[in-house]
């Protein structure tokens, strides 16, 4: 046993009566005779538990007491107590936080020893406690500092993320300035020279090329757009009718010349729709442009709409559906990643940016509507639907 404890008494037996069977249990010992050299003692050393009479000539065991919890509250003490004392004893157990007391003379030393036990194992949980509780004011002060740091952290990763999109926003600026004015300008002097010289092939492949590529253009601007947060969507009455009708006049010429057919059903579709007229026809355009671009000669694109309920609100559904190369199970969530285009022996024969699922997707969500695709497999054609709420939340 590594314990300490410090014995106190003005009579000398009975102090080296105890003095030896507290040794003998191994404990580490030290006497005292008498409160000044009690005192004296506990000035100079460390103990776990004091052991001392009440009844002793000045100073006594309650002004030993009062000079121990002036210093030391974590010292445990036992007061040594005549039968006639026992109502001191209990006194000195409230006013000085001693432990117990037991009577002299020490009649039951297995008793003694029992109360010593304890004493030792109350100032061991009161250690621990206090070591424990000690260790979380480090972790809470710790914690505190990492949470400082961790702020500090995420409010340089803020600003260096608002500089990198006011970074990209200035490059998109520019890219569009320098890219669309010399093609619009290439396509400006091909359609004039057309206009005075029809039928060249060469003058229709550039203006052709032009205008794709002007396309492809408009559609990774808008797409870096809409990830940063930069488009802001311009609501108002949509004629649902006339905006399909549109849409699949903007495709209408190349269809043709793969001669596939287009059927459109709008029976059962209300009048108009609340949304940004440009970005629901750009969504639109997407989906039949990837229905036509994957569809094979003299073949057949359906589109659809009609009224549905997303969640209580009301909403319209567009449904694209194609007869064309159709998707693997496993990629159809994949088919809306930006600058995705499925790789296997059937869609080699159809090329593009990879974006405009992607650009639908996104324009979509920016609408709080959602997009899905359908396929029972290659081979099998596609369907896409879109559903976006009748009026914009809130």
């Amino acid at each position: 046993m590594n314990e300490k404890i410090l014995i106190v008494d003005d009579e000398a037996d009975i102090l080296e009566a105890m003095y030896l069977l507290l040794t003998e249990e191994d404990y580490r010992v030290v006497k005292a005779l008498g409160g000044n050299e009690a005192m004296d003692r506990f000035a100079a050393e460390d103990f776990d538990l004091v052991i001392t009479d009440l009844k002793m000539p000045h100073p006594d065991g309650s002004e030993v007491m009062r000079k121990i919890r002036e210093t030391d509250q974590d010292t445990e003490i036992i007061v040594l107590t005549g039968y006639a004392s026992v109502e001191t004893a209990v006194e000195a157990l409230r006013d000085y936080n001693a432990f117990d007391y037991m009577n002299k003379p020490l009649d039951d030393i297995n008793e003694m020893f029992i109360v010593i036990e304890r004493a030792l194992e109350r100032k061991k949980l009161r250690t621990e406690n206090r070591d424990l509780l000690d260790r979380l004011r480090e972790y809470n002060a710790t914690l505190e500092k990492r949470v400082e740091e961790r702020t500090k952290d995420l409010k340089n990763a803020r600003v260096e993320a608002e500089l990198a999109a006011r970074a990209k926003s200035d490059f998109l600026a520019c890219m569009s300035h320098e890219l669309r004015t010399p093609l619009s300008h290439i396509i400006g002097f091909s359609e004039i020279f057309l206009a005075d010289h029809p039928g060249d092939d060469c003058v229709e492949n550039i203006l052709k090329s032009g205008r794709k590529l002007l396309g492809i253009i408009d559609d990774i601007i808008t797409f870096a757009s809409a990830g940063s947060g930069d488009i802001h969507l311009n609501y108002g009455k949509v004629d649902l009718k006339e905006i399909l009708k549109q849409s699949e006049m903007m495709i209408r010429d190349e269809a043709a010349k793969k001669k596939i057919s287009f059927v459109s059903k709008t029976e059962n579709i209300p009048e108009c729709i609340v949304a940004d007229e440009y970005m629901l026809r750009q969504i639109l355009y997407n989906l039949l442009s990837n229905a036509r671009s994957e569809e094979h000669t003299g073949g057949k694109v359906e589109i659809s709409a009609e009224k549905v309920l997303m969640g209580t609100e009301t909403a319209v559904e567009f449904v694209v559906r194609d007869e064309g190369i159709g998707i693997a199970s496993e990629n159809l969530e994949q088919i809306f990643q930006p600058f995705v285009q499925l790789e296997n022996y059937l869609t080699r024969r159809y090329y593009g940016t990879g974006l405009g699922l992607a650009l639908a997707k996104k324009l979509t969500e920016l609408h709080h509507g959602s997009i899905r695709a359908e396929s029972e497999g290659t081979g099998k054609g596609a369907l896409f639907r879109c559903i976006i709420p009748r009026t914009p939340p809130g």
